[in-house]
């Protein structure tokens, strides 16, 4: 039996995993009370803990919910790398290999065959609940889906950029529908971003659950996003992506496509437009990119020239190609 610990908010994005028995949740930044709460359900109540990422939170719930523990630690003379005393196996956190790759070497560690599918959640009332939601019908119609709101400013796309998409969806009779987060700050953005064109697409952002929005971008014609959680649940779920990329190296964190099952990164260290299954990576230019620094400033908020000098009209371009390849629906 498997518990897996998130933070909330993100705990939809395993909705129906039959792996999973049971997910945990704690706040991004506990409080004491949390904490209390958390410890009396799991303090050394499991067999063993796999912590993913190398911070030092994850460290410490691993030495306090198992005896033995298997998880991934700096290199040798990096930061931390003395974590490596308290783990039975360990797998080195590797900056240059894809995440999943990352998250995979803990399997090896356990002697665990290597699958490399990635699942999107599920819910058995995700149509039910998207028939009164959305004004068309999503299973028999054209549509696009577009995220426009990164977590970081430094991930943002243009809002001229944005309009024109647009544009050229409404144009080709395509309907839009544009997910997002519950934040006001994010709903306040999506209304700025898009200006005059807000009252063209459907607003839905607060409003889908993560299995709900899987289940919208399976049947999706093209998804346009940043450099964000949901561009990679995009992908995984197979529909045709578009993923709009800034300093963020694409080997790392690049989204994985569906039923890639390959040990090494579809992409390449590189900016400019990248293919690979169902998606197309496209970075602005400058030959510092990817800089995988957080935008030109070196900060959350700050600018990414890559992304503001990435061309609205070679992004058209692609989202023109994407559209063609998918025939209309048949009712």
């Amino acid at each position: 039996m498997i518990d897996v610990l998130v933070n909330r908010g993100t705990e939809g994005v395993l909705a129906g995993n039959a792996d999973i028995r049971r997910v945990l949740v704690l706040p991004e930044r506990p409080s004491w009370r949390d904490y209390a709460r958390w410890l009396r359900d799991v303090a050394r109540r499991y067999d063993l803990a796999i912590p993913v990422i190398p911070g030092d939170r994850p460290f410490a719930y691993a030495l306090i919910t198992a005896r033995s523990r298997v998880g991934a630690v700096p290199a040798l003379g990096q930061t931390g790398h003395w974590k490596r005393r308290f783990y039975d196996c360990v797998a080195v956190n590797d900056m240059q290999a894809p995440m999943v790759i990352q998250y995979l070497r803990l399997a090896d560690c356990l002697g665990v065959e290597r699958c490399y599918e990635v699942v999107p959640p599920v819910a058995s009332d995700a149509d039910t609940y998207l028939a009164g939601l959305v004004p068309f019908e999503w299973g028999k119609t054209r549509f696009a889906v577009l995220h426009l709101a990164p977590l970081r400013r430094y991930k943002r796309w243009t809002h001229e950029g944005w309009r024109l998409v647009v544009d050229r969806l409404v144009e080709r009779d395509v309907p839009v529908l544009v997910s997002g987060g519950p934040a006001p700050e994010e709903k306040d953005y999506v209304r700025e971003a898009l200006g005059d064109r807000y009252g063209a697409v459907t607003d839905l952002t607060g409003r889908l659950s993560f299995p709900a929005l899987a289940t919208l971008l399976r049947h999706a014609t093209v998804y346009v996003g940043p450099d964000t959680a949901v561009t990679h649940l995009a992908a995984a779920t197979g529909a045709p992506t578009l993923a709009l990329y800034g300093p963020t190296d694409p080997v790392r964190w690049g989204p994985c496509p569906a039923r890639f099952m390959a040990n090494r990164s579809p992409y390449a260290k590189t900016g400019g437009l990248q293919r690979a299954g169902n998606v197309v990576l496209f970075q602005g230019p400058g030959s510092c990119v990817p800089c995988q620094e957080e935008g030109c400033e070196r900060h959350r908020d700050s600018f990414s020239r890559c992304l503001d000098e990435l061309p609205s009209e070679s992004v058209i371009a692609v989202l023109d190609e994407i559209l063609s390849r998918q025939p209309p629906k048949m009712v």
